[in-house]
This record gives C-alpha cells, sequence and structure tokens, in this order.
C-alpha cells in the first residue's frame, strides 16, 4: 500500500498539473511495483517557502537522510 507525499512551494501548481502529476506517478507506481492503483495513495502537500529549511529540508530531508533514493543538490545549512 504504497504513500507518496509530494512536498512543494510556489508557485501552487495548478488543479491540471496535480492531476498529471497524480496520474504519472500513479501508473509507475503500478507498473514498477506490480500492485493495483486502488492501494496507492498521493498527497501534494504545498509548504510556505519560508517554512521549508524547518518542515521539509532539516525533517524530511537531513533527518531521513538513510530513506532518501535521490538526494537534492543544494544545501540550506
Amino acid at each position: 500500500m504504497p504513500h507518496l507525499n509530494i512536498k512543494y512551494f510556489a508557485p501552487q501548481w495548478s488543479e491540471e498539473k496535480k492531476e498529471a502529476l497524480t496520474q504519472a506517478f500513479s501508473a509507475a507506481v503500478e507498473e514498477i511495483i506490480g500492485c493495483s492503483k486502488e492501494v496507492i495513495s498521493i498527497a501534494m502537500e504545498p509548504v510556505a517557502e519560508l517554512d521549508w529549511k524547518e518542515k521539509v529540508y532539516q525533517g524530511e530531508i537531513i533527518d531521513k537522510k538513510d530513506f532518501l533514493t535521490q538526494e537534492p543538490h543544494y544545501n540550506l545549512d
């Protein structure tokens, strides 16, 4: 039961872009993992740019580095 949570900041994404990303991620997970799309959940969570360092960079990237499958090429330290 995969769950994907995509966090992002400005500019806000249109509903069309969110839907396209949802369909693409869902199709990729379904194909590669081999599960039904009925068990896949996807969230798209906007994060204020001023909160990115604390909420995402530190909490999701640095603190959970062992879980990353792709690291970003920026540094906010």
